[in-house]
């Protein structure tokens, strides 16, 4: 029992760092990224919504409700104007402030978003689509299971006897760390 209890006193760091770490990776997943496409069948709800946050925006660019002499938020200068020329149909300049936007905020999934279906047709916003559309190949798979080959490691070096705990502790972090 004692046994027991002093690998569950060694393994709660580990447990903690792993439930850490799936917790940052679930967390980062966003409500427009989780969502399933449904070209075919759209809402009137949508519409009534989607129509609300194009004028919310319009109202934003064009009346310039916010501040030009205080310190402007660049990220969401270019996801107005990429929501502005998508309701304009100009799909160049649209694609153009999304590919900033996306840079500029990291968020992959605004090029998913209801309001570029006006532009959806068009060569440069497919040509962004498939820039940002995320890929699983087999070499993901390989690189996934190597990734939890190197965690399976570290796990079996923190557990075994240790003759030489810091050699023991370095190797482990270096194949956490791979």
């Amino acid at each position: 029992m004692r046994a027991l209890v002093n690998i569950l006193k060694k393994l709660r760091y580990v447990l903690l760092f792993i439930m850490l770490l799936i917790n940052s990776v679930f967390n980062s997943c966003l409500a427009e990224e989780s969502l399933p496409n449904h070209n075919s069948s759209r809402n009137n709800f949508s519409n009534i919504f989607k129509e609300e946050s194009y004028n919310i925006y319009n109202s934003i660019i064009n009346y310039k409700i916010f501040n030009i002499k205080s310190i402007e938020d660049s990220t969401q200068t270019f996801r107005w104007k990429a929501i502005d020329y998508a309701q304009n149909k100009d799909a160049k300049n649209a694609a153009i402030y999304i590919d900033k936007y996306i840079k500029s905020s990291l968020h992959v999934g605004f090029v998913n978003n209801d309001v570029f279906e006006v532009i959806s047709k068009s060569k440069d916003y497919q040509k962004l689509k498939t820039k940002y559309h995320t890929n699983f190949s087999i070499i993901n798979l390989f690189y996934l299971f190597t990734a939890l080959i190197g965690f399976f490691i570290f796990i079996i070096l923190n557990l075994k006897n240790k003759k030489n705990s810091s050699s023991t502790t370095l190797i482990s972090f270096f194949f956490l760390m791979h």
